[in-house]
């Protein structure tokens, strides 16, 4: 038994003063958080399925957007003096309540310049701290001639 006790202690003991690291040992001059082969150069390539994303937010002009706004607005309130006219609704530049002459390409055309104006954070210079009251089912007299919808 006494034999028996001594092989143990000898394969503690043994066990004990074993390096137990398996890295590189960094004594003998070798990094150990290199890699293994380090004459190898580093690749900083992106790798050949990964797109490269320039997200650079573009230049707005918004000054153009707001004149192509206007120019929507113009056309999409156009109205016939007759009933049912001026019921279609849409968000302006100024994110307030709009009124069109009917839901037809001017319509859709002035929403989308509207949305892209916004989207931009072009504001036109007559944007109030307040919505006004969109007026359906108005076909008015118009500045230029002819009639338009009332309100904003």
């Amino acid at each position: 038994m006494r034999s028996f006790a001594l092989a143990c202690l000898a394969i503690v003991l043994a066990g004990c003063a074993y390096d137990w690291d398996v890295g590189p040992r960094v004594e003998a001059g070798v990094d150990a958080k290199a890699p293994l082969d380090s004459t190898a150069p580093a690749d900083t390539a992106p790798a050949p399925d990964t797109a490269v994303v320039d997200t650079a937010p573009e230049a707005v002009d918004c000054a153009a957007l707001l004149a192509e706004v206007a120019t929507r607005r113009v056309a999409a309130k156009k109205c016939v003096s007759t009933a049912l006219v001026c019921t279609t609704e849409v968000v302006d530049e100024c994110g307030c309540k709009s009124i069109t002459e009917q839901a037809d390409a001017e319509t859709n055309l002035y929403a989308d310049a509207a949305k892209r104006a916004r989207d931009a954070g072009c504001k036109s210079p007559s944007c109030g701290t307040t919505c006004p009251e969109p007026r359906p089912n108005y076909c008015l007299l118009a500045d230029g001639g002819g009639t338009s919808c009332a309100g904003p």
